[in-house]
């Protein structure tokens, strides 16, 4: 369970408001569904080997927000056909690409920021970083013309990365990954 907080967002998660039912489907705007122009504040964060584009897609068909880590793919080109896959599945929905810059897992600053770059390229709404201090690829990914989300354990650990610049956090406890 992820929550979701927008960067300065001191004390409500969501807003409110509730719009009525437009042909019986019941429409939520948030500041999230705003940002992203989605049909529910629901996010399918990255998770390592799950976040590929038949999952990322359906969420994102279904009025949420899909997330495909980058980790699943072995390289940058294979990469590429994944971002080809989503944006043809999405029709152009927006969606969210992970980068984990945990030891691990983390590919190298100049792969991130080509990664950022091609993200980019191919109208990639959103980079999820998650892991570690982004702060380096802050630049890469506004000059990318991207938002910017961190996966966080907790409140202390987002009001930081808040003053550091991301866009917005999501606070996934220290659990998080599971690897």
């Amino acid at each position: 369970f992820d929550i979701f907080l927008l960067k300065s967002e001191k004390h409500h998660v969501f807003s409110d408001k509730i719009e009525p039912e437009i042909g019986g489907i019941l429409i939520m705007k948030t500041k999230l569904t705003e940002m992203f122009g989605i049909k529910y504040p629901i996010i399918q964060s990255g998770m390592q080997w799950l976040a590929v584009p038949r999952l990322a897609s359906a969420v994102c068909n279904a009025g949420g927000i899909g997330t495909i880590n980058v980790t699943c793919w072995p390289t940058l080109d294979e990469f590429a056909d994944a971002l080809d896959e989503m944006n043809e599945l999405t029709s152009g929905r927006p969606y969210i690409v992970n980068i984990s810059l945990a030891p691990t897992q983390r590919l190298d600053a100049n792969e991130i920021r080509r990664t950022i770059k091609l993200c980019g390229e191919k109208h990639v709404a959103a980079i999820e970083t998650s892991a570690d201090d982004p702060r380096e690829f802050i630049p890469d990914i506004k000059a990318a013309g991207m938002r910017h989300l961190h996966k966080c354990p907790n409140y202390r650990v987002s009001m930081s990365m808040e003053r550091k610049g991301v866009d917005a956090v999501i606070i996934a406890g220290y659990e998080v990954g599971g690897h």
